[in-house]
């Protein structure tokens, strides 16, 4: 498939690609935080990320539960099907490199799920408002727009 063909098909596509290639300082760049490597508590770990804002990154659940909040996301704004969104290997870029699409661990996926179901309004807390306002900022037209002027205006593209 062409680059063209997937623009048509998943124009946020594009515009990740623009971001990406215009915006090269994140305020979350693993060089700018604290990270600490964990697989044997992903999912505690992701859900923590839900519960409150802390000023240390782990790896790799915050990698599972950002690509839970952009599948969302990917539904509610572009109609995408939740679970062929959060397959997608392609779902950043491969600037992720903790990132693995749904098929490839679908038991954490499925446990993080599960808790999230009893977590409610589980996107407008903790860290979920500034990844929402990330996937906006990369994933939409006016969220590029807002992002591209920001980063002119201050250095910064999406504020925290």
């Amino acid at each position: 498939m062409s680059n063209k063909t997937i623009m048509q098909e998943k124009p946020w596509k594009k515009f990740q690609l623009i971001y990406n290639s215009v915006i090269t300082e994140h305020t979350d760049s693993l060089s700018r935080i604290k990270v600490i490597e964990d697989y044997v508590d992903i999912v505690d770990n992701a859900v923590r990320y839900v519960m409150s804002k802390e000023d240390v990154a782990i790896y790799p659940a915050k990698s599972y539960i950002v690509a839970i909040i952009y599948a969302t996301m990917l539904n509610k704004i572009y109609g995408v099907d939740f679970y062929d969104a959060l397959d997608d290997g392609d779902l950043f870029l491969g600037q992720d490199r903790y990132f693995v699409p749904y098929s490839s661990d679908t038991i954490h996926y499925d446990l993080i799920l599960k808790r999230l179901e009893s977590i409610p309004g589980w996107i407008d807390s903790g860290w979920c408002p500034q990844t929402v306002r990330y996937f906006h900022a990369e994933c939409t037209q006016s969220g590029l727009n807002q992002a591209i002027r920001n980063f002119y205006d201050t250095g910064v593209a999406v504020d925290n």
